[in-house]
């Protein structure tokens, strides 16, 4: 089976009211055991540990991959602590061109 079943519950943390407007979509959202968790931009606290991202097993290793949405203009400086946190070497974007000015800059050109 290549969708994992998920029931009511599991996606939890997105659905919480502190991170609904982290999310683009209200009906795409990370289930709580799969996604990363924010570290060292605000500690531990439950209300910033939350991105809307997943972490996808690659060939030889589990969580090998982190899939997650554009930030959004207030959600940049999670995207940025996502890749600081999780040592990502690199950031492969597959926005469409022409949609690109529905998405902020997350870096100074």
């Amino acid at each position: 089976m290549l969708t994992p079943v998920l029931r009511i519950g599991d996606c939890a943390g997105g659905h919480r009211m502190e991170n609904r407007g982290k999310n683009r979509d209200v009906m795409v959202v990370p289930p709580d055991h799969a996604r990363p968790y924010l570290q060292t931009l605000h500690g531990e606290s439950k209300d910033y540990t939350y991105i809307n991202a997943v972490e996808v097993d690659g060939f030889t290793r589990k969580a090998e991959f982190i899939v997650t949405e554009w930030p959004k203009q207030h959600t940049i400086d999670s995207f940025w602590t996502l890749i600081f946190d999780h040592s990502c070497h690199t950031v492969v974007n597959l926005t469409n061109q022409q949609n690109s000015k529905m998405y902020p800059p997350v870096y100074s050109q």
